[in-house]
């Protein structure tokens, strides 16, 4: 990109895969690659949603790793202003914002941006994680 640093975007679910998360961007960024990830979000001008600044780090990334597991994360609020619903699987109605990480990448990888990288971890039955869901913000 601009920069000329190789850019990773780190998704997941805080409350399942947080300490991981933080420990593959941490050795990722060890390793002289710049890393996005929930606790490295900041206020940009332009950008009214947390979902838009989802959608532009993930625009300007060379690669997306998604962390998938039995929760959904939080859902943006339906009147949001940045619901880009066109970028949605037609069978999905709304996506909850870790949902719309991997919905963005799915969308950027076919559309415009062929060459980023794009990969999917799910968890075993085993993983414990880090904690509870809450009903408010996890499925």
């Amino acid at each position: 990109m601009a920069t000329g640093t190789f850019r990773v975007f780190l998704s997941g679910v805080s409350s399942e895969f947080e300490s991981a998360r933080d420990a593959v961007a941490n050795d990722l960024q060890a390793r002289g690659l710049e890393v996005m990830v929930q606790r490295s979000f900041r206020q940009e001008d332009g950008v009214e949603t947390l979902s838009e600044l989802l959608h532009n780090y993930i625009r300007d990334c060379d690669a997306v790793i998604c962390l998938i597991g039995s929760h959904s994360g939080s859902y943006p609020p339906e009147t949001a202003a940045f619901n880009p619903v066109e970028m949605l699987p037609a069978e999905l109605a709304r996506a909850s914002r870790t949902q719309w990480e991997l919905h963005f990448a799915e969308y950027f990888k076919v559309n415009g941006h062929p060459n980023i990288r794009f990969t999917v971890y799910r968890a075993g039955n085993s993983w414990k994680p880090d904690r509870d869901p809450t009903p408010e913000n996890d499925l």
